[in-house]
């Protein structure tokens, strides 16, 4: 025989355990989306990393281009100077 509130108690066990089962449920479910949430943004922020550095690899070589072409006509106007007499400044005969 079994004790007058037995099957009361065994009702309440067993709803706090699919109570708990449900909680477990859903903070599993939540983790999830959070995990999976996580990783789109992570590759996102991979994906414009990498565009940002290959447009400043290719900003730097254009750079590099004009600093190297304004070097060349510098020494161009600097050469074109020391060979023409006329160009010198300042001095009067």
């Amino acid at each position: 025989m079994t004790p007058a509130g037995a099957g009361r108690a065994d009702k309440n066990i067993s709803s706090r355990l699919i109570a708990e089962r449900d909680t477990n449920l859903a903070v599993r479910d939540i983790t999830r989306f959070v995990w999976c949430a996580f990783r789109r943004v992570a590759a996102t922020g991979l994906v414009l990393l990498s565009v940002i550095m290959v447009g400043q690899q290719v900003l730097a070589k254009a750079s590099d281009k004009q600093t190297l072409q304004t070097f060349k006509d510098t020494e161009a106007v600097l050469e074109a100077g020391r060979s023409d007499p006329s160009a010198d400044r300042g001095q009067t005969r």
